[in-house]
């Protein structure tokens, strides 16, 4: 099936730019910049796997990314606290009943179980098999204080 598309030069001329200044990043190894995507992280994890043990670096223009990073912090606290608020009334509202329909809406608070091996105990009382099936991995945590 065909479909007419109108020629949008304004359009053309938006790609055609943004094509320039990616190829221009290209030519001269410019990386894109830092930012809060899941690629952004996958890359710093790949490039920097592991830290240079007890070494340390000063960099003052560090400051407005903390405050940035601990302003979002709280901002983020406040609204997991509004949606734990906004739960907890809806729980409270369905009681013992396990679906709620309201307006066009589903709300379900169902039991569920689940079964999970307590990898404390089995190495406590059977290390043997413990250390047969347990995997490591590592990582690097990062933390302001």
């Amino acid at each position: 099936m065909w479909h007419y598309i109108a020629r949008d030069n304004d359009l053309i001329a938006m790609l055609t730019a943004l094509e320039k200044r990616f190829w221009h990043n290209v030519e001269t190894l410019t990386p894109p910049p830092m930012d809060g995507s899941e690629a952004s992280s996958e890359l710093l994890s790949r490039l920097y796997p592991n830290a240079n043990n007890k070494t340390q670096i000063t960099r003052d223009d560090a400051l407005p990314l903390i405050t940035q990073f601990e302003e979002a912090l709280d901002a983020e606290k406040t609204a997991s606290e509004r949606k734990d608020e906004a739960a907890n009334k809806l729980k409270a509202l369905m009681g013992a009943y396990e679906i709620c329909v309201a307006g066009d809406r589903t709300i379900t608070w169902k039991n569920i179980s689940s079964e999970r091996l307590d990898s404390k105990v089995l190495k406590l009382e059977r290390p043997e098999i413990y250390s047969k099936y347990v995997s490591r991995n590592s990582y690097r945590r990062f933390s302001i204080k």
